[in-house]
């Protein structure tokens, strides 16, 4: 592989993402496409690396900050340039567990004076801590202070520990399978001759999760209609929400649930109301539906997913990423009793 190419491809989206506020999928996708002469594996490579980056940027830049101080310097004083090799260095020792001189031979010569502080990065003992807990909890799990807080409070900071670590990791490749061309089984049975890895998914009876790094086979078989790509909270909404005739479904964006809600109530006079985000937020989520439940009380909770799922029979359904392996979503039901 030519690490080169890489590191200048990674170097040059991660600068729109942070200087410029592109969209990462959107400047990836400028740069490989300009990018002609990168392999696939190149490709591959660089995705890896600028996901990643981003996904572990607090923890990356905390112990940048930690090792720099060390000599009284500080990452934010040095030349920009500078600041994204190094990241870009101490972001292959802390998510891709390479060493500090592997690290820095990837990051290219000019990081050769500071290997140092990569030295640091990798055995990172001696830099201590935070002594404010939440301090020390956001670096560690390379999340915003706020939402360490947020999250802290709600599901307390062990299980924060394990919702971020989920969620630092590379998410799954799951798709939904078209049945209207064949049915999960078939398409497990294509793919799998194809050669992928394939598992059908946990909670959704249509989803196909790949369990290894998709090829060429499957993104062919995208290009056939076989299926479409859908996070299997969206397949379970879809569940939720079948053969149900006069259902209205909210899909929330962030904010927007309660006025969302109490609009779609106005025009609904039978049948459920179906209540969904793609959140963990307690705010968004579990208290938008009990402020709609008081202040609307013709309507009242109902079962939101057959048991079938293995997700029980309530009335509304929080999955996490560290315990289900989908990404955060929440689903909750209702109906007119009068």
């Amino acid at each position: 592989m030519r690490t080169q190419l890489v590191r200048m491809a990674v170097l040059e989206i991660y600068e729109q993402v942070r200087r410029e506020g592109a969209r990462a999928d959107q400047a990836l996708q400028r740069v490989l496409r300009r990018e002609k002469q990168l392999r696939s594996v190149e490709r591959r490579a660089v995705s890896d690396a600028v996901y990643g980056l981003l996904r572990l940027q607090g923890r990356v830049d905390h112990l940048l900050q930690r090792a720099l101080g060390t000599r009284k310097l500080a990452l934010e004083k040095l030349a920009t340039p500078t600041q994204h090799l190094l990241r870009y260095a101490a972001y292959l020792i802390a998510g891709e567990r390479q060493s500090a001189a592997s690290a820095a031979g990837l990051a290219g010569p000019e990081v050769g004076p500071w290997q140092w502080a990569l030295e640091l990065v990798a055995g990172p003992e001696p830099l201590g801590v935070p002594e404010d807990p939440l301090d020390a909890l956001a670096a560690e799990t390379s999340l915003p202070r706020w939402l360490a807080k947020l999250w802290s409070e709600q599901l307390g900071a062990a299980e924060t520990r394990a919702l971020a670590a989920a969620l630092n990791q590379r998410a799954p490749l799951t798709v939904r399978a078209n049945l209207l061309k064949s049915s999960r089984d078939e398409l497990l049975a294509i793919l799998r001759t194809e050669g992928s890895r394939v598992e059908p998914t946990r909670f959704s009876p249509w989803g196909v999760t790949f369990t290894g790094r998709t090829n060429v086979f499957a993104l062919r078989a995208f290009k056939a209609g076989l299926f479409e790509v859908q996070d299997e909270g969206s397949q379970l909404v879809a569940l939720a929400c079948e053969a149900r005739p006069g259902q209205v479904v909210v899909d929330a964006c962030a904010g927007a649930g309660g006025k969302a809600l109490a609009l779609a109530s106005e025009m609904h006079n039978k049948g459920r109301l179906v209540y969904a985000t793609c959140s963990i937020n307690r705010g968004e989520n579990e208290e938008v539906r009990a402020s709609f439940l008081s202040a609307h009380p013709e309507f009242e909770p109902t079962q939101v997913l057959p048991e079938a799922t293995g997700l029980g029979a309530g009335a509304e359904v929080q999955l996490l990423p560290h315990r289900h392996g989908s990404d955060g979503f929440y689903i909750a039901a209702m109906r007119r009793s009068r």
